[in-house]
């Protein structure tokens, strides 16, 4: 089984491998010109560019984690994937607290719009994606699920566990303001679906390189016709079925072009999908009857415990906080998220 190990922190490339002198601490976070920001009480980051060569984001653990740099770093040295080159990976105190700072290439190009794009135009991008895929699948596999470098989690029950609870909607806990029965039903069906979840004599819980974050807002397209994939937060070694699953739009309802394309680069596996989506749709629909009845008035996530075994928060949804637009031309508001 391969090892790995993660880069040495801080990191910084090498003199020579730089197209200008390295941004420094002062110049990024003075930066005006702002690509995106988050803010949310203490949780925040911001994605800004620095001169014509450079994008740093930098901002609080949770929001921007060194794991990302990290992954780019493990793709960029055993693929042929296009990936935006990284520079730098360190901490720095600001505003407060230690930061994490990532700095990297800027990529001049496009958001993929599918749309927009010729039926030909499309064939590349899709055959690019393909290869793009194997690539990754290429990367030998350490025999566990994980971040590269990171503590393992053989595979195993435990591992598709926490796979589950990555994919599916998080585990509730006990809030008193509820009754316990309501409680106790929520707990149930969560169990029952996990339980589900883990085939052992499945050959897709292989562990393979998953992106694990595929979709149009992380796809630039290069004025040459190159595609750079973006979006390395969530990148792990993982079960086969994974990159479909979280490739899949939550709603595929005005995604159309996207769906089509996903079964073209990317085998598919439907059953999981449809355990997933299932229990989703049984789970929410408890969701509204649990706020409408003790929550009318509130809108956040009582109850539930949003974190998994692999350091993440859980279950897949379309917020745009998950998708990078670090290297889009096209001009953000700086409220964007």
């Amino acid at each position: 089984m391969a090892t790995y190990t993660h880069p040495k922190l801080p990191y910084f490339a090498p003199e020579e491998q730089l197209p200008a002198p390295l941004p420094t601490f002062e110049e990024i976070v003075s930066s005006k010109d702002n690509l995106r920001y988050y803010d949310e009480f203490i949780h925040w980051r911001k994605l800004v560019r620095v001169g014509e060569h450079f994008v740093a984001k930098f901002g609080c653990p949770r929001l921007v984690k060194l794991e990302e740099g990290e992954n780019m770093l493990l793709v960029k040295n055993n693929t042929k994937v296009r990936v935006p080159t990284v520079y730098a990976i360190y901490q720095e105190p600001y505003k407060g607290c230690v930061c994490n700072f990532i700095v990297m290439e800027y990529i001049a190009g496009d958001k993929l719009e599918i749309q927009d794009l010729m039926m030909g135009e499309r064939l590349a991008v899709t055959m690019q994606l393909r290869a793009y895929l194997n690539e990754l699948r290429s990367i030998p596999s350490p025999g566990y699920y994980g971040v590269p470098g990171r503590e393992p989690i053989p595979v195993s029950e435990k591992a598709s566990d926490a796979i589950f609870q990555r994919l599916a909607p998080p585990a509730p806990y006990y809030d008193p303001k509820a009754p316990f029965e309501l409680f106790a039903s929520f707990k149930e069906m969560w169990t029952f679906a996990r339980s589900q979840f883990w085939r052992p004599s499945d050959e897709s819980n292989v562990a393979v390189f998953t992106h694990g974050a595929l979709r149009p807002d992380n796809i630039i397209i290069q004025p040459n016709g190159t595609i750079c994939l973006l979006g390395w937060k969530s990148a792990l070694f993982g079960p086969a079925y994974l990159e479909y699953v979280c490739a899949m739009p939550q709603d595929p309802e005005h995604k159309e072009d996207w769906v089509d394309m996903i079964p073209i680069f990317l085998d598919s596996y439907k059953e999981r999908l449809s355990m997933i989506r299932n229990f989703r749709k049984e789970y929410e629909n408890q969701e509204d009857y649990y706020y409408d009845n003790f929550y009318p008035e509130d809108e956040g996530d009582y109850g539930y415990d949003d974190s998994d075994d692999l350091g993440y928060n859980s279950y897949y949804s379309e917020d745009e906080d998950d998708s990078e637009d670090e290297n889009d031309s096209s001009e953000h508001d700086d409220d964007s998220v």
